[in-house]
């Protein structure tokens, strides 16, 4: 027989310090992950976010959710992302990941939305008929480095095994690849600034004031520094050796998540403010906003990053960006389009505007904690 657990979020922190918890062999839940949770401004106490089955004591499936809400109308609504579903490889097509989603329809009313899918996850997901495309971002993945180490393995199961022949095949091809980059003058004198950002303020928010009129989420402050603040990747040893109980994304050798402000040298004005993501060898930019005659100047800093942390790729969704990135013929290998799609549940999407009309920047949902 088939049990469910339920933790909600003001029982999160018990259950993780628990002994029930430290005996589990796969965790439900990364410590990283609960932090980020228990800190979130548009969750409380009573929401349902962790959904664990059981067959009598053994554990062999979970959902994760994280609270939200969205503006439209001038009406806050209050929701779930699904974000994070497993099971046990001896329970699968079996029906334990429905059984586990028709729990979190019913305690949610069918408030829920997802993005960055795995396809056996999306496949649950379409057989309830309950959810529906939201919006399709399409953007671009910039390939500016050779890094088969980590794009053949995921793919073919031959690679997985010769990872280090792969490594000695990409510090080959770098060696004399990365040559071109000095052929991109990003030391030019320039009549701005960029620096990260410490702390919100007046003047930074009244600039991003007027580019969230046409947002669906309409982020604030407190949310943008909640996002940067606590993310759920940890670069830590002790994070490293838990991520072998943990099937999402936890541990990297390398992550950070800063905000940037650019401002003109000679009136100080802000022209431009971005959210920049580093995960190993990948660049993202989960939130921009500027005007398109100021994007030459967040270009500058993304090939000034790329150089500096060895990016390998980096993943754009802003038109204009993307723009100036395909014209620099020495920075990229090869670009390839890249879509990000956002799906709502039938209820929710019901009482929204045709796709087109929203704005859903690619920093919203759980893809910008990773």
């Amino acid at each position: 027989m088939i049990t469910i657990k339920k933790i909600k979020l003001n029982e999160l922190q018990e259950f993780v310090n628990s002994i029930d918890y430290h005996k589990l062999i796969d965790k439900p839940i990364s410590l990283a992950r609960v932090i980020s949770y228990l800190n979130n401004p548009n969750a409380n106490g009573d929401d349902v976010v962790l959904y664990m089955a059981f067959v009598e004591l053994d554990f062999i499936g979970y959902k994760t959710i994280f609270s939200d809400t969205f503006i439209y109308n001038n009406c806050k609504t209050k929701f779930g992302w699904l974000s994070g579903t497993w099971t046990h490889k001896n329970y699968r097509r079996k029906g334990i990941s429905t059984l586990l989603l028709n729990e979190v329809l019913i305690d949610w009313d069918e408030n829920l939305m997802y993005t960055n899918y795995a396809e056996e996850s999306k496949a649950v997901y379409d057989k309830t008929d309950k959810f529906s495309l939201l919006k399709s971002n399409k953007g671009y993945r910039h390939y500016i480095r050779f890094s088969f180490k980590e794009l053949l393995p995921p793919k073919f199961h031959y690679f997985r095994k010769n990872i280090k022949i792969l490594k000695y095949i990409d510090a080959t091809l770098n060696l004399f690849g990365d040559l071109r980059f000095k052929l991109l003058n990003t030391k030019k004198k320039s009549n701005y600034t960029i620096c990260k950002l410490e702390d919100w303020n007046d003047e930074i928010i009244s600039f991003i004031e007027p580019f969230k009129k046409k947002e669906l989420f309409k982020r604030d402050e407190i949310i943008y520094d909640w996002i940067a603040k606590y993310p759920w990747v940890k670069t830590d040893s002790e994070t490293k050796k838990l991520s072998e109980q943990y099937y999402f994304s936890n541990y990297s050798i390398k992550f950070s998540s800063n905000w940037y402000i650019i401002q003109e040298i000679k009136t100080q004005k802000i022209i431009g403010i971005a959210l920049i993501t580093i995960n190993n060898e990948h660049l993202k930019i989960p939130y921009i906003y500027a005007i398109a005659a100021n994007l030459p100047c967040l270009k500058d800093l993304i090939i000034k990053l790329c150089i500096e942390h060895k990016i390998s790729y980096l993943t754009v969704y802003n038109t204009d960006l993307n723009k100036l990135i395909l014209e620099q013929n020495f920075l990229k290998i090869v670009s390839r389009k890249f879509t990000q799609n956002y799906f709502c549940s039938t209820k929710l999407v019901s009482g929204l505007p045709y796709n087109n009309v929203l704005e859903i920047l690619n920093g919203d949902g759980d893809v910008v904690f990773t």
